[in-house]
């Protein structure tokens, strides 16, 4: 059928009895884009009249997403809901202007082609005159997908190129939302102007002041709640964060800071924040400064004197403390990362890793057309069911104390040298100073020919070389023979450390070990993707293993969150059980928490040791 538009309409199923939705979208709310959807909304409505034969309602079977950007799916309500209704076969036909309009990540338009093809419902794009029903048409469909993904990225490119101009001159290209601070606009091409605000100025100039005289955040706060000094939202409530926040911004002394984060995914619009050393710091022409640098610097180096007392490393120009908890502090996931405790409901936490915390689970992944290839997949874990985990440890360690230290004696004598070896290696040392006496009478010889003898001076040099090498051969072989005492004293001192650790009382009767038991007894915890635990216990302080305590007292702002993956590999398995789904249902009870059956799966608990 030839449409008023001017073009073949080559709709698969244009004859027959369709039930029909439309689906329009532009990427920002600004006036014009808004003009152009309705332009979009009204260009398919009078399309898709054209057929009688087709069944659509405006009102209920034409989506929009309004400001929404095409890289992902999240937040496209319109897109979403069209979807699953489309899903549940709702419709037998979706009409859309372009394929930019769908999305612009080719994997993300392909997919959902893809699985409505399955479900028989054919997408027609118009203005390219593409229908996902015709096979002839996919690589037209692959390159136009391909385009408005490039088309994306490609003015991605140009913004940022312009921004970094812009940058350089210290122009304020957007609204600033700052406190103490008025933007007023001025026009396109020309920088807005951070003017003082002269109510929230004075504040500002005051917690500054205060904190240069040496006041902390809260009794800054304190001192401006008790003079009833409100913020933008009305309340009197100064936090020490939102204090530090105001505190570590240099715009008030007229410098913008700029490159703090960089895009890691520009399909996901995932970004990271640089290291502090990456950042660029402008001075600004169109900030009205609101103190001097010398007092910034004296408010922040008073900060840092304060922050710095008890933290483990310094993040920016504040601090960061590293938790107490006993779990963050031993717990490593099989992917390096450490696992971080959000707090739940009802006393609980749940515990996880920063991997899955930081780029989302699998399904929130594939929800926006990630992948979770590189990813950690490892669930959370509740806090009970780690307590759980770790009383059955010190239990099964306390219940086979005998099996386990000959277990580990076994072990340790494999690993050492025997008696035997001792005496054959000291027969040895005999053989080898007979031999060093005889090589050293040797050369004496030698030198004498030498002297007497000058014509044959090549070959009793060569000669008194090979005895050299050979003499320092034997004494090479003597000093590693040297060792094996060592070496038996120090079986014997493991033995004892083993014996002195598993003979004391390791029973628990509490429901939850202390936690000055574990830190003491624990080097490391390590979760695996096959729900298997591993406790590395401390059988001997001077054992071959990672101290995650230790570890995380010498953490520092270089290091972050660095990975670190924990190789057990030859260390020595001390016990594995399971917990079955009995015990786990009654230590709940205990706690006075529920299992959730649907999601539990029977761990196995190992106990290792390196030695």
């Amino acid at each position: 059928m030839i449409s008023q538009f001017g073009f073949h309409t080559g709709v698969v199923k244009a004859d027959e009895q369709c039930r029909v939705a439309a689906l329009a979208r532009v990427s920002t709310l600004h006036e014009a884009q808004m003009n152009a959807l309705a332009n979009q909304e009204q260009w398919l409505c009078d399309l898709i009249s054209q057929h009688p034969n087709w069944t659509f309602d405006p009102s209920k079977d034409l989506f929009t997403d309004e400001g929404k950007t095409g890289t992902t799916q999240k937040g496209r309500d319109g897109l979403k809901e069209l979807l699953e209704k489309a899903m549940n076969k709702e419709y037998d036909l979706i009409i859309i202007r372009e394929v930019s309009r769908l999305m612009r990540c080719t994997k993300d338009i392909l997919t959902i082609v893809d699985d409505l093809h399955l479900r028989d419902v054919e997408v027609y794009f118009a203005a390219e005159n593409i229908s996902s029903f015709e096979s002839s048409k996919r690589f037209e469909l692959e390159l136009r997908a391909s385009l408005a993904q490039q088309e994306s990225e490609k003015l991605g490119r140009r913004v940022k190129a312009g921004l970094q101009v812009t940058k350089t001159n210290g122009i304020i290209t957007s609204g600033m939302n700052v406190y103490g601070y008025d933007y007023v606009p001025k026009g396109k091409n020309v920088s807005g102007l951070l003017v003082p605000n002269e109510e929230e100025a004075k504040v500002v100039q005051k917690i500054f002041d205060m904190c240069a005289k040496g006041y902390g955040l809260k009794q800054i706060g304190m001192t401006l709640k008790a003079e009833g000094i409100k913020d933008r939202t009305g309340s009197t409530t100064w936090l020490p964060s939102r204090l530090s926040r105001i505190l570590h911004k240099r715009v008030y002394y007229g410098v913008l800071e700029y490159n703090q984060t960089e895009t890691i995914d520009a399909i996901l619009k995932s970004r990271k924040r640089k290291d502090k050393s990456e950042h660029t710091f402008i001075h600004s022409p169109y900030i009205t400064p609101l103190i001097t640098e010398e007092t910034y610097n004296k408010a922040i180096k008073y900060l840092v004197s304060r922050t710095n007392k008890n933290l483990i490393g310094c993040k920016d120009m504040g601090g960061f403390k590293l938790t107490n908890d006993v779990y963050v502090q031993l717990i490593r996931c099989e992917c390096g990362r450490r696992y971080r405790r959000n707090p739940g409901r009802n006393n609980t936490a749940v515990y996880t890793c920063n991997d899955v915390w930081d780029n989302g689970s699998v399904n929130e992944r594939l929800k926006v057309g990630g992948t979770s290839e590189g990813v950690c997949t490892l669930p959370g874990i509740i806090d009970w069911k780690l307590d759980l985990y770790t009383k059955k440890i010190f239990e099964s360690l306390s219940i086979d104390l005998e099996g386990i230290k000959q277990s580990l004696r076994e072990c340790i004598e494999e690993c050492y040298t025997d008696e035997n070896a001792y005496t054959r290696a000291k027969k040895r040392i005999m053989e080898i100073d007979k031999k060093l006496e005889k090589l050293e009478r040797d050369i004496g010889v030698l030198v004498e020919k030498l002297v007497d003898s000058p014509e044959l001076a090549d070959v009793y040099e060569k000669s008194m070389l090979a005895k050299k090498e050979e003499i320092k051969k034997l004494k090479l072989e003597k000093e590693e023979l040297g060792k094996i005492e060592d070496n038996l004293n120090a079986k014997e001192q493991c033995l004892k450390d083993v014996d002195d650790f598993l003979t004391e009382n390791l029973r628990f009767e509490d429901a939850k070990v202390p936690d000055v038991i574990i830190k003491t007894y624990v080097n490391s915890i390590k979760i695996y993707n096959n729900n298997t635990f591993e406790y590395n216990i401390r059988v001997s302080e001077n054992a071959d293993a990672i101290n995650m305590t230790e570890h995380n007292a010498d953490w520092s702002a270089q290091k972050k969150d660095a990975i670190l993956k924990i190789d057990n590999s030859n260390a020595v398995v001390l016990t594995e059980i399971q917990v079955s789904t009995e015990e786990a249902r009654q230590y709940a009870r205990s706690r006075g928490r529920r299992l959730n059956t649907l999601r539990w799966s029977i761990p196995t608990l190992k106990a290792v040791a390196n030695i």
